[in-house]
C-alpha cells in the first residue's frame, strides 16, 4: 500500500472516531450575559449543547428561570 494511501485511510478514521464520539465540530460554547444575551433566561435558552458554559455578570437580574 502506498503512502499516500495509507495517509488517507488514516484521515478517514480519524474522521469517523471525532463523528462517533459527538466531535463533529461541534464545541462548547460560553455564553456571556449581558455582553452576548440579555438576560439569563435568554443564556439558558441559547445553550444548545451539553458542556456550554453561561458567565454572569455581577448585577442585578430579575427575572424566572424555566
Amino acid at each position: 500500500m502506498a503512502l499516500v494511501e495509507l495517509i488517507f485511510m488514516a484521515t478517514g478514521l480519524l474522521a469517523a472516531l471525532l463523528i462517533a464520539a459527538g466531535g463533529g465540530g461541534a464545541f462548547a460554547a460560553t455564553i456571556d450575559v449581558p455582553a452576548d444575551q440579555p438576560t439569563i433566561q435568554a443564556a439558558i435558552t441559547a445553550a444548545a449543547a451539553s458542556g456550554d458554559t453561561i458567565q454572569v455578570a455581577a448585577g442585578t437580574y430579575t427575572e424566572n428561570l424555566v
